[in-house]
């Protein structure tokens, strides 16, 4: 695979949603324009209620989504609330190309006046997808998905909607009570993007390229602290002040971070990089680097 560099800032930031912002919808047609006038006048909008025909008014929640099972959605909102719909399965869903899964920031529409502790989901819009909400929150994304290849190089899973994603498994690092194998339920982080158009190399060199996981999770270890750690290895290239520059097979990195963390580095060296942040929004600070 071609090697290319990506400098990583600076900027440590939070997996907390924090100036987390909301993208516009595009959505086009009625709906959209319905739901907008609705809106802008402080009023619920009215939908035909399902099999009767009748104006039902619709109230909102949105949120960045954390579980999609068994016709459910749990959503949390920019406070950490969070709120859990039925009638996933029944529901409309608008995604303007993406896909509905963990990590979206969306907007359901339910029944005005519905109390159940969890209300029927008329209409799920995907406002963000996974990778521009985890721009926004500085990191990097995730996908969860069910392993159906899983070696040294290559990393292929089925996600939540059944569509397969390939990704350049070289790097990865794998955390789990049981092991990983095919079949097994994971979370994904990784580096690029999922969209296929964009994977496309071109005739100049550009172009994303296939995504490159960097962490692999077994969901059953999803809240173990292994999990939670952001680690990389790779082999020192150079060390100057506070900039430590790390070799990959896929690719190579740039880390800043106090010079303390970096002394007494060599080149050659193999190391494993703790850092904050996200490798792919050029804003990751390494906080550790451990000598292999």
């Amino acid at each position: 695979m071609k090697k290319s560099l990506l400098l990583v800032g600076v900027l440590a930031v939070s997996l907390a949603f924090a100036g987390c912002g909301k993208k516009e919808d595009t959505t086009s047609g009625s709906t959209e324009a319905t739901t907008e006038a609705a809106k802008e006048t402080g009023e619920a909008e009215q939908t035909v209620a399902e099999g009767n025909g009748e104006l039902v008014e619709e109230a909102y929640f949105e949120g960045k989504v954390t579980e999609l099972a068994d016709g459910k959605i749990t959503v949390v909102d920019l406070d950490g609330n969070a709120k859990t719909f039925t009638g996933l399965d029944q529901a409309e869903i608008y995604a303007e190309g993406s896909a509905l899964m963990q990590g979206c920031y969306v907007e359901i529409a339910f029944q005005e006046g519905d109390t159940a502790a969890e209300p029927k989901a008329i209409r799920v819009t995907v406002l963000m997808t996974n990778e521009e909400q985890a721009a926004e929150e500085g990191q990097d994304p995730y996908i969860y998905g069910k392993v159906k290849v899983m070696d040294e190089n290559d990393l292929y899973i089925d996600d939540v909607n059944g569509v397969e994603r390939v990704f350049d498994n070289s790097i990865s690092r794998s955390v789990s009570f049981n092991g990983i194998s095919v079949g097994s339920d994971v979370v994904v982080t990784y580096i690029g993007t999922l969209d296929k158009e964009s994977q496309v190399d071109t005739e100049d060199g550009t172009g994303a390229g296939t995504p490159i996981a960097v962490k692999i999770v077994a969901v059953d270890a999803l809240t173990s602290e292994d999990a939670k750690k952001n680690e990389i290895t790779g082999t020192v290239d150079t060390v100057e002040g506070g900039k430590l520059y790390l070799d990959t097979l896929p690719m190579s990195f740039e880390f800043s971070g106090d010079p303390s963390v970096f002394e007494g580095l060599e080149g050659e060296e193999t190391v494993t990089v703790t850092y904050e942040g996200s490798l792919g929004n050029l804003a990751a600070e390494a906080k550790s680097v451990v000598v292999k």
